[in-house]
């Protein structure tokens, strides 16, 4: 990070410890997170334009405190073997694989900026049930390229119920067990009766 000097428990394998995430346009839009200072990822980050990210507000705090993040630049390794990156953005943060845990510092990369992607997933807005267009949603991807698998398809509220089944389940067990252990003191009190 272009002005920063990292402190020993900020490396982690030699390196700052930043998840990555490559987006589309309009994902910040999409996902409905506001774009607190700066520009959102956008059509024309390209391969031909200059590297561009948003960062979440975790990165802006953890790297450059008060300072404005807008216009530094940050590589990935050591500047010389890889292109510096300029932020353009600061995104408020977010949570993604796991709701238990902290918001890690983020970089949001456009991912038509890289000319090796590899598995994509596509995140698509409704106004209705998202299940009624899932096959719609199929059709136009299959039009596109009908040897693109698709796969795993849920919604929003389907991943975010499939994260909390533990404690779902823990909640659930621990209601059954102290309804159990009330019967058993009231046929107890009962019996004493």
């Amino acid at each position: 990070m272009q002005g920063y000097t990292p402190l020993p428990d900020d490396l982690r394998n030699g390196a700052l410890s930043v998840y990555v995430d490559q987006v589309g346009p309009r994902f910040f839009d999409t996902m409905t997170i506001p774009i607190m200072v700066g520009r959102p990822i956008e059509e024309g980050d390209n391969t031909n334009t200059p590297r561009v990210a948003v960062i979440n507000e975790t990165l802006a705090r953890k790297y450059f405190g008060s300072s404005s993040p807008i216009g530094r630049r940050f590589a990935f390794g050591n500047g010389n073997t890889s292109p510096y990156i300029e932020i353009v953005g600061v995104a408020a943060d977010t949570k993604y694989s796991n709701l238990r845990n902290e918001v890690p510092p983020t970089a949001y990369l456009p991912a038509f900026q890289d000319s090796n992607l590899g598995f994509i997933r596509f995140e698509v807005r409704t106004a209705g049930d998202p299940r009624d267009i899932i096959s719609a949603v199929r059709h136009a991807v299959q039009s596109l390229d009908k040897d693109l698998p698709i796969s795993d398809v849920k919604t929003q509220v389907e991943q975010i119920d499939q994260t909390l089944f533990q404690e779902r389940l823990f909640a659930k067990l621990s209601s059954f067990f102290g309804l159990l252990a009330l019967i058993l003191a009231c046929i107890g009190i009962y019996g004493i009766m």
